[in-house]
């Protein structure tokens, strides 16, 4: 079976090989480990925070901040074993109250082909 990419999409196969020539990640014993945990009191805070009903960005600028932090000082292995444990963490589903987020989350990366989310993005007054 070829695929067929339409040429506009980030989405490519060279994109797709390279994922999957990865393979499993690394994740580098304690390194992982004390990152999950800086992880776990950064989610853990901002849990605290959404059930305080502060203002979403004033979530959302503490939640970037902390977590470019943690990328910035981690392993990429260790950054990706991460990605899921956030991902699949109950905050998702406040972030998810977002409707360009909710929209956006399970389209893959690079997705070119929507366009209801381009006329939500740019305020096209036809979109709820």
């Amino acid at each position: 079976m070829q695929t067929v990419f339409d040429g506009q999409s980030l989405i490519t196969a060279e994109a797709i090989a390279g994922g999957l020539r990865r393979g499993k990640p690394e994740h580098h014993g304690e390194a992982f480990e004390t990152a999950r945990a800086e992880l776990a009191l950064i989610l853990q805070t901002t849990q605290q925070q959404v059930e305080q009903q502060k203002s979403p960005a004033e979530i959302v600028r503490r939640l970037l901040s902390l977590l470019n932090a943690l990328r910035a000082k981690v392993h990429p292995d260790v950054w990706q074993a991460l990605i899921p444990l956030v991902q699949n963490h109950p905050l998702q589903k406040y972030f998810l109250e977002d409707p360009l987020t909710h929209w956006s989350f399970p389209k893959p990366r690079g997705y070119s082909g929507d366009a209801q989310l381009l006329d939500y993005i740019y305020c096209d007054p036809h979109v709820a």
